[in-house]
This record gives C-alpha cells, structure tokens and sequence, in this order.
C-alpha cells in the first residue's frame, strides 16, 4: 500500500505499490488521493445510507409497537369494564344471601322432618298399642261368652 499524505508537497511521498524504488508521478498523486477519498465517500455513503435504512426500520417498527401498545391498553380496559360489570351483575343476583336463604329453608324442613318422624313413630307405637288392646278386648270377650256358655 502506498503512503498516503494529507496532499502537501513538501510531507513525505507516497510510494507506489510495495516496491520503495518506484515513486508516485505528479499525476498520480493527483488522481490516487482523490479515488481514494471518492473511495471513502463513497464507503461513508454506503454506511450512511444502511444506518437510515435500519433507523428508517427501527421507527416502523417503533410505530408498529405504538399501535400494538395502544390496542393492548384499550383490550386491558375493555375487559376490566367487563369484570367490573361482572362483578355488579354477581353482586346484584345477591347469590350469598339466596344461598343464606336457601339453606335456612332446608334447615327448617330438615326440623320439620324431623318432628314429622318422632311424630310417626308415636303414632305408630299408639296403633300397636290400640292392636293390642283390641286383641285383649276380643279375647276377653271370647273367654266371656266362654264363661256364660259353661
């Protein structure tokens, strides 16, 4: 590579190649610099021109995530609205209380049940008893007549 001075006469000389004996003619060390910055300019602009095309992408894409957030923000609220008319519509319905009722009911027929029951097994024991008594009756009514007959 040749050396490459910042265009002044008087700095050291550019040399040609790798090959120190050869020196760069007037010309050359016109032309060489000059491709040589077309060279870097055109290099900067390439990159310059990749760095506005990734930024350019970047900020889509940053408009992109704006749209997104603002249509996650407006699915958030919709359906907090929607536990909250949830949450009115329960408290309305007042399902603790019906529960609360409903369960006082069955306690009171449960209750009720239960007497009914005590109040059939008495039942049940005064017909025995009556069954009895009238199998009593008859028989002493049949020992009676029995008596009379003898």
């Amino acid at each position: 590579m040749p050396l490459i001075t910042n265009g002044l006469d008087n700095c050291t000389p550019l040399w040609k190649g790798t090959d120190n004996n050869k020196r760069i003619t007037a010309a050359e060390r016109y032309v060489y610099p000059m491709s040589l910055d077309d060279q870097r300019l055109q290099a900067t602009q390439a990159k310059l021109q990749s760095d506005i095309a990734s930024t350019e992408t970047k900020v889509e894409a940053a408009e992109l995530l704006d749209a997104d957030l603002l249509n996650i923000i407006s699915d958030i609220e919709g359906k907090s609205a929607r536990i909250e008319k949830l949450k009115a519509d329960i408290a309305a319905m007042k399902h603790d209380d019906r529960i609360a009722d409903l369960n006082s009911k069955i306690r009171a027929m449960e209750d009720q049940r239960d007497n009914l029951t005590l109040e059939i097994r008495t039942l049940s024991l005064q017909s025995d008893a009556r069954a009895k008594l009238t199998l009593h009756q008859r028989d002493l009514a049949s020992k009676e007549r029995e008596m009379k007959n003898m």
